[in-house]
């Protein structure tokens, strides 16, 4: 007779936080602040703020993500694997400068494909940044002019920090605008007629006037017109 021995189960050790760093993220999560800068931690903590940062970092409650910037882990994850996801390091990252994150992650967030994307982020900012890996994900930034950051960008909350994505007509009109840049331009060329009714497609050719190429317009038209659409929307074109 064989006995089996019940199942051990894991343990994780909680690490050692002083009463200064429990109070320090005890408010921050009741204040919902998921992100912090060193600038914060200056504001909470005054002298040895940098310091308090990198013990912080070694015991697993704060996460870096650039440089003077870390997301807080929740009290519920010390002490055990935890990772934010690359979408929230990212908002995390950028703060207040303007952004959106696209390609084949956002062609999944909106089921516009059954394929789920998680390795590859882009991002389209202002300013030129290296690409780099958050998470289990590598992140790529695509340099953007302003004004097209303002339009065609939609928020979702993702574990609690409001992200900034494309919407549904603008991550369409990337891929077109972009071929090389996102590579994913045969994507949508083969599966556009399955994609338009989940498009709306005034908005995709508005957005295509206001910020598409030549090249991208004729593009479009074509993708329109084997969808058998075209004679109702390109009338403006």
């Amino acid at each position: 007779m064989v006995r089996v021995s019940p199942q051990r189960r894991q343990v994780y050790n909680c690490p050692s936080l002083s009463s200064r760093e429990a109070s320090l993220l005890g408010d921050l999560e009741r204040d919902r602040q998921r992100s912090v800068t060193l600038s914060d931690l200056r504001r909470r903590l005054g002298v040895g703020a940098a310091r308090a940062a990198s013990r912080l970092v070694g015991k697993g409650a704060l996460q870096p993500v650039g440089r003077g910037v870390y997301l807080a882990v929740p009290f519920r994850g010390l002490g055990r694997p935890w990772a934010w996801s690359p979408q929230a390091a990212v908002a995390a990252l950028m703060g207040s400068e303007p952004y959106y994150l696209g390609g084949f992650w956002a062609f999944s967030f909106h089921q516009l494909t059954t394929q789920q994307y998680g390795s590859l982020v882009d991002v389209f900012a202002t300013t030129r940044r290296r690409p780099r890996t958050l998470g289990n994900a590598r992140i790529v930034f695509h340099l953007a002019p302003s004004e097209a950051l303002t339009w065609g960008i939609t928020c979702a909350e993702i574990e609690s920090v409001e992200v900034k994505l494309s919407d549904r007509e603008r991550t369409v009109l990337d891929a077109i605008e972009h071929p090389r840049l996102l590579g994913i331009l045969r994507v949508v060329a083969t599966m556009f007629p399955q994609l338009s009714p989940k498009l709306e497609l005034g908005r995709l050719v508005a957005y295509a006037l206001r910020g598409g190429s030549t090249a991208t317009c004729q593009r479009l038209g074509l993708f329109l017109e084997r969808a058998g659409v075209a004679s109702r929307l390109l009338a403006p074109l």
